[in-house]
């Protein structure tokens, strides 16, 4: 539907508000990145900055801004991988939702969900504005081993976030707090 090769690697990027998001870091690495491209879901009223970046790097093919979706399942099951370089955000649920869609994450050190990810394993960790790293992260998830390897370990990973365990350690804790 989106008229994407199935041999080119698929980044995924959801959010909104581009800035603090890291979208400009995102955009320079998959410039630099063969045979992969970067969708977009989400909003900045700034958007037309992002997509003239793209242009001026010659990069328009491989960024696709799809803005706003209600349901974003989809993207995430079309896609190889998750980029959210963000340069600040305490724990955003995009990364687990990336993760419970088996998509391994490439963030920032600056995102709080960088505490779950285990770098090399489920995921990559780079400050938010290292594009050579993020570069080197995309390759490295261009290779079908350690994509499989490390999709299987973000898929394990996010069950830790399963409403069942959720609703036991909260309650575990809430009855620590009244006890004391």
């Amino acid at each position: 539907e989106l008229g994407i090769n199935e041999n080119k690697t698929v980044f995924l990027y959801v959010g909104s508000g581009f800035e603090r998001k890291g979208l400009t870091s995102a955009i320079k690495a998959i410039a630099k990145t063969k045979n992969a491209v970067l969708i977009v879901i989400g909003k900045d009223k700034h958007s037309k900055k992002y997509q003239q970046l793209a242009s001026d790097l010659q990069s328009s093919k491989k960024v696709l801004f799809l803005g706003v979706k209600k349901d974003v399942t989809p993207y995430y099951g079309c896609a190889d991988a998750f980029v959210f370089p963000t340069l600040y955000d305490p724990f955003p649920n995009v990364v687990i939702e990336a993760l419970a869609s088996g998509l391994p994450v490439i963030t920032s050190t600056k995102c709080g969900a960088a505490e779950i990810i285990e770098h090399q394993k489920d995921g990559f960790i780079c400050d938010a504005l290292d594009t050579e790293s993020i570069i080197q992260f995309m390759q490295k998830l261009q290779d079908n081993d350690t994509l499989t390897h490390m999709s299987t370990a973000a898929a394990e990973k996010s069950k830790m976030f399963a409403n069942e365990i959720m609703v036991t350690k909260l309650t575990a804790l809430y009855n620590s707090l009244i006890n004391e």
